[in-house]
């Protein structure tokens, strides 16, 4: 139940773990939030009402008058869903970036939350090719990200070896075909992955 003086505000966190979790009790936290932002979803603001969605219908159908459906926008600056495969060892959550929604009750944005008026669901955004391929072209900035040190990595998913051979004094035209999966590449810590749920599978991250 909500009191006539409070509101539902909802926020969409997008977080960076770049360290593990069982570090996080030596004082340092390796957990940086890239993303914030915080809207009031009931009582709605009229002016900022947009048209509900075929699903939101549905819901509203299956749930009753007290539901209230919001809207939210991701930027598309911000990026997907991806997290480093730990290794068999590790414990905790692993390394990445990920989005969580919280929606709670209060009389202001500014009020502590308590948990027992709160509500978390963790989501992902996530990339997929187009349908239809296309040549495009497009200019690219790359920067470097120095936490304690710049570096980086590469990670092998996918190799082939071949003997063949090319005589000399002529011509050799063969076709290789790689096909990288995650289910080869299980054990490896430190792969790139698109951003997984607790009960879902996930698959290698694409190219951000």
């Amino acid at each position: 139940s909500i009191s006539s003086s409070s509101s539902v505000y909802v926020t969409l966190t997008c977080a960076f773990r770049y360290g593990r979790e069982d570090l996080d009790v030596l004082g340092l936290s390796f957990r940086k939030d890239l993303y914030i932002s915080t809207f009031q979803a009931f009582p709605p603001i009229p002016e900022e009402r947009k048209p509900n969605t075929r699903l939101q219908e549905r819901l509203l159908k299956k749930l009753g008058q007290h539901a209230h459906p919001f809207h939210f926008t991701i930027p598309q600056n911000l990026p997907c869903s991806v997290t480093l495969q730990p290794g068999p060892e590790d414990t905790g959550k692993a390394c990445g970036v990920d989005y969580e929604i919280r929606a709670f009750c209060a009389r202001s944005v500014e009020e502590k939350i308590h948990k027992r008026n709160s509500v978390r669901l963790v989501i992902r955004k996530v990339q997929y090719a187009p349908e239809k391929p296309w040549t495009t072209a497009d200019v690219r900035q790359y920067a470097d990200i120095c936490l304690f040190s710049t570096a980086q990595y590469k990670c092998p998913v996918a190799q082939l070896e071949a003997d063949d051979q090319v005589s000399s004094s002529s011509t050799f035209c063969k076709v290789y075909t790689l096909t990288p999966t995650l289910n080869s590449n299980r054990e490896k810590r430190g792969l790139a992955l698109d951003g997984k749920l607790k009960h879902e599978d996930t698959n290698l991250a694409s190219s951000t």
